[in-house]
């Protein structure tokens, strides 16, 4: 993925000729963005299974937090999580 960021496109420079996708950059941009989704989807499947199931941690990572925020659970304190 980061190696993806850093390429140069022609369309970059020259916008009209995305649809050309020289060098096969947007198709790599494409497949790697479906699958990081892919990995990503699975750990929110994760984080929502075990805070169902009463197997959540006291503390709380970021993914945590985003859910709490999500449900309004977010209190005037603001959350705790790890760093």
């Amino acid at each position: 993925m980061i190696e993806l960021m850093r390429v140069f496109t022609v369309a970059d420079a020259v916008p009209f000729l995305r649809w050309l996708d020289l060098g096969g950059s947007e198709k790599a941009m494409k497949k790697t963005a479906k699958e990081l989704d892919g990995v990503l989807q699975g750990w929110l499947e994760e984080h929502k299974h075990k805070r169902n199931s009463g197997k959540a941690k006291a503390e709380q990572d970021f993914m945590d937090v985003l859910l709490s925020v999500l449900d309004g659970g977010v209190t005037q304190e603001g959350p705790k999580f790890n760093a």
